[in-house]
């Protein structure tokens, strides 16, 4: 049995455990992976099958053939072992296959065993792997390859001088194509294939988006006076039209007699589009008229329009078991089921789960695009949507299913069902023509293990005629790397704490203890101190993956973390039963959660008063308290509360500075809380000990661990998120950033509600300043303005400058030298006043004005099973683009997330290119200690400002609030 020398996440083995596991777990042939029964290299054997597949893996750049598993027939992999005296001689081996080679490589080679279940019994066998290492060169037989079968016909394999390659998951002659991609492909032999080395495959990739471009728009609209208001025509039906007030808008010809007993005689304007297209109200008028061509479109068309939901999704109707539609797939006519009844087990009742799409138009630049958005909706009897909570749960947890594959298939199956004009093109009432194959973008980036056997050979499938007019300008942006304990470089944070230990710079001195105090009940200290146990020894993950769940080594002296936890009876304060009696007897649940909030306060308070005080508090919250202070039943509405008539006018009038009832005690002032976790954090951060919130039944399930059984964390994923959280708390640094700009100051500006104003206006502004280093501190801002017209928040031009200069100056202070560059984050658009206090607060330094927010519409996928890759940008325009900061991850080799995933929307204001930016942007989402994964969606720019917001909105007038993140997370 073969003995690696080296298996580890860093550095994985081509046949050790890890990549072996990950393997055997997926049990699926790949075009890097093959399962086969057995092998044999006797004289008279069909070895040159198995040849052929070295040859091919070879070619395309390595892979695993894996013995002792065979085909059922249903084409199912089912394991079932070599036979336990079976040998086979490594050297005989190479010697066998180097002798049909032009040149001789060296095969891996490895026995292993694996527990399989036969008739409910379980054996351990015998199995066989071999890894395929890349060519050098072009590899070729120098020998025809054949054997002899049971019948005793002579079978040719390949022949001599054939080129093969594996395509999908077959191995082939290679097209003239695919002999120049293994040429290119040899000249970079050191570069192993993602699955093994974790980096992304030098692959040309094409990847599509929902989105398809409009060739031709009406060149006119219509509008005519009304002398009916109520005109009873169907605005989505065989002339769709539009009411503006007393007037009617059209793409059609209001001339016609369907209009004519409804309209002003003479009253009728013939309007240019394209003049109509200048100005924002005229383009939105356009916009609007060409979504009820849509709607119009598709209902001629058989479908039908949910109107309730804002993104008006189309469906068939089906009130039968289910509902079939043809559509042709990939050239050939199949059938798909696009409605299916179901019993609803919450609901206890029947309903209908209908495909639907949704449809709208959208300008990027100058272009119009039609947006094409596959969905699912649930209806009672196959023709009315339904609107609650539980069919909303329901739909959330059927998409979260449906990934890049699901996607792709349905757009596909929507794109062949909407109406074709006789070019070919998608028309909308012959007024409104779109191209019949989406937007497309090329990277130079891939994951070659998962691209379509048709795709490798003939390129990217075509969506009807090819058109390069209809492809955006993509980019991949590398990985960002992070630093760790010796400088040493990882992108993923646990492996780089694992194998490294945390960061420390050279005038740091290392955290070697991290000290914990601990508030709970009697019972939850011994589950506090059962969770502190855990975090000192090591955890080992329950998955096949451990590049995704990696183990967990332990805080303690002995590991690469070089740290231990220690916990003291003088740092621990007791909650008594008599305490919690008192709080559940509290009738209003706003008063109760305050109530609960004091009772932690005043033992954080008493821990305090310690002279050796412990680093972080750890507040254990047992069920009886979550449950009547927490998110439950007994709480439901507390974070949106209704206000009267009299505090409404209680409010306006203090806002205005007039005498109020309070002077004449008259109003009702007693205090209150909204939500646990924020006030919590809210009211202790005066004693300058940061907290950590942990629930008692979430730290018990973990305790008490079940894989496969628990809906919890696993002990090593909880382990790895709770102690990088505590240490940071502590002031330790768990990793930072390798590369970013030392002179640059990142702030992140957000907008929060007071959650007690029962005007519930948007009502102060905060910015959070963040260092190279990736420290955050809090600045509170002032009151803000709401936009009449868009609704949005925004700060008047004083304001703007008067919190940004403030920003600027903290980081002066915190690095001791003024920046050269100004980045500011924000989730809604800068609006002018803010630009001109913007820029006049950054002066002379370069100023980079960006908004972040998700883009739910659009949508790009790969013709594979796996999303594109995290890192993928996509330029609109030269100031907008989208960034993907969530998909394929080849470093985890997998992608970690629900549902196909959605990118973030950058606009730019910027002095810096817009490849720079996006690829700040994707370094900050590598630095949220409050979590260990391998990054988050948002950058810590956006997520930090909108968590300390939550908190400074239950924050007292009388509490100033501490200036470090440490005390929100």
């Amino acid at each position: 049995m073969r003995m690696t020398i080296e298996d580890t996440e860093i550095s994985p083995d081509s046949l050790g455990d890890l990549i072996l596991n990950l393997i055997w777990n997926k049990m699926r042939e790949e075009p890097h992976v093959d399962y086969k029964a057995t092998i044999d290299i006797s004289k008279d054997s069909d070895f040159a099958k198995t040849a052929k597949h070295i040859f091919a893996m070879a070619n395309r750049g390595g892979g695993w053939l894996i013995f002792g598993v065979q085909e059922d027939d249903k084409k199912k992999l089912v394991p079932i072992g070599l036979d336990s005296l079976f040998v086979l001689d490594q050297a005989a081996l190479q010697e066998k296959f180097n002798s049909f080679s032009s040149e001789p490589i060296e095969i891996g080679f490895r026995f292993f065993e694996k527990t399989i279940e036969e008739r409910g019994i379980q054996h351990e066998r015998k199995f066989l792997a071999l890894f395929i290492p890349p060519s050098k060169s072009k590899l070729i037989p120098i020998k025809d390859g054949w054997y002899i079968d049971i019948s005793g016909k002579k079978r040719i394999v390949f022949k001599k001088n054939d080129v093969l390659i594996r395509r999908g998951t077959q191995s082939i002659r290679a097209t003239n194509n695919e002999e120049k991609e293994i040429e290119e492909r040899a000249k970079r032999e050191l570069q192993r294939i993602s699955f093994l080395s974790g980096r992304p495959d030098k692959t040309k990739e094409t990847i599509f988006g929902n989105l398809l471009k409009v060739s031709r728009l009406p060149t006119h609209v219509y509008e005519a006076n009304l002398n009916d208001p109520s005109i009873p025509l169907s605005r989505s039906g065989s002339h769709p039209f539009s009411k503006q007030g007393s007037r009617i808008v059209s793409f059609c010809p209001l001339d016609t007699d369907i209009f004519q007993e409804y309209i002003t005689q003479n009253s009728t304007k013939t309007l240019i589009t394209k003049d109509l297209l200048e100005s924002q109200d005229g383009q939105n008028l356009v916009t609007h008229l060409l979504n009820l061509e849509a709607t119009a479109a598709m209902k001629a068309n058989g479908f039908l329009v949910e109107h309730e939901s804002r993104s008006r999704p189309f469906f068939y109707p089906g009130q039968e078991e289910y509902r079939e539609e043809e559509w042709n797939a990939f050239n050939r006519r199949i059938t798909r089921k696009v409605v299916r009844k179901f019993y609803h087990k919450k609901a206890k009742a029947y309903r209908w789960h209908h495909n639907s799409v949704s449809l709208a138009f959208t300008w990027i630049g100058q272009d119009c695009y039609l947006r094409v958005t596959p969905g699912i909706l649930l209806t009672a009897d196959g023709i009315h949507p339904i609107h609650n909570p539980d069919e909303t749960t329901t739909i959330t947890s059927l998409l979260a299913r449906r990934f890049n594959a699901h996607f792709r298939y349905d757009f596909l199956f929507f794109l062949d069902k909407m109406p074709k004009s006789n070019s070919g093109e998608i028309s909308f009432g012959d007024r409104v023509f779109m191209a019949s194959e989406p937007v497309r973008a090329y990277l130079e980036f891939g994951i070659s293990g998962d691209t379509p056997s048709r795709e490798q050979k003939q390129g990217p499938y075509k969506y009807g005629d090819f058109s390069d007019g209809n492809a955006m300008q993509s980019e991949f942006l590398t990985e960002p790397m992070l630093l760790f304990g010796g400088r040493k470089e990882e992108e993923d944070p646990r492996l780089g704490l694992k194998y490294f230990g945390p960061f420390h710079s050279s005038d740091e001195r290392p955290l070697s203890q991290l000290r914990v105090g601990i508030v709970a009940t009697g019972e939850g200290k011994d589950t506090a101190r059962g969770i502190l146990q855990m975090l000192r020894t090591e955890s080992k993950s329950p998955s096949e993956n451990r590049f995704l769940f990696p183990d967990y080594p332990g805080f303690s002296e002995n590991t690469s973390i070089a740290c231990r936890i220690e916990e003291s009876d003088t740092w621990g304060a007791t909650i008594r039963q008599t305490e919690i009696d008192r709080l559940i007897e509290t009738g209003d649940s706003h008063e109760r959660i305050w109530q609960a909030v004091e009772l932690y306060r005043e033992k954080v308070e008493q821990i305090s008063l310690e002279d050796n005080r412990p680093d972080v508090i750890l507040c254990m919250v047992p069920r009886v308290i979550y449950d009547w202070c927490g998110i439950s039943e007994k709480t439901r509405g507390v974070k949106q509360p209704r206000y009267t008539k009299d505090e409404r006018e209680f409010a306006e009038a203090r806002e205005l500075g007039q005498t109020t009832l309070i002077e004449f005690g008259l109003a009702d002032e007693s205090p209150m809380s909204f939500d646990l976790h924020d006030a919590l954090k809210g009211r202790v951060m005066q004693y300058n000990i940061p907290v950590q919130i942990l629930l008692e039944n979430s730290a018990e399930a973990v305790l008490n661990y079940r894989s496969g059984r628990s809906i919890v964390q696993d002990p090593a994923t909880f382990s790895w998120n709770l102690s990088t959280a505590l240490y940071y708390k502590a002031d330790g640094k768990p990793w930072r950033l390798a590369k970013l700009e030392t002179d640059t100051c990142y702030v992140g500006i957000s907008f929060y509600k007071r959650r007690d104003d029962p005007l519930k206006k948007t009502r102060v502004s905060m910015a959070q300043v963040f260092t190279h280093s990736g420290d955050g501190f809090v600045l509170r801002g002032s009151k803000v303005n709401i936009d009449d017209t868009t609704k949005q928040p925004y700060l008047s031009q004083d304001a703007a400058h008067d919190l940004l200069k403030r920003a600027i100056d903290l980081y002066t202070f915190k690095t001791n030298s003024p920046p050269s560059r100004v980045v500011v984050h924000k989730t809604s658009r800068v609006n002018p006043d803010e630009r001109r206090g913007f820029l006049d607060a950054i002066g002379s330094a370069s100023a980079d004005l960006v908004c972040i927010r998700y883009q739910n519409e659009i949508r790009f996928f790969r013709t594979g099973n796996y999303p594109i890759l995290r890192g993928t940008l996509i330029k609109l325009t030269n100031r907008e683009c989208l960034l993907y900061t969530s998909g394929y991850i080849p470093r985890l080799r997998t992608y970690p997330g629900p549902r196909i995933p959605r990118p973030l929307f950058l606009e730019l204001d910027c002095d810096s290119d817009m490849n720079k930016v996006a690829s700040e942007i994707l370094k900050l989402t590598k630095i949220d200690w409050n979590t260990a994964v391998f990054a988050t969606k948002y950058p810590i720019t956006i997520v930090f400002p909108q968590r300390v917001g939550n908190v400074l909105s239950e924050l007292p007038d009388d509490i100033t609030p501490q200036g470090h993140y440490k005390f929100y997370m």
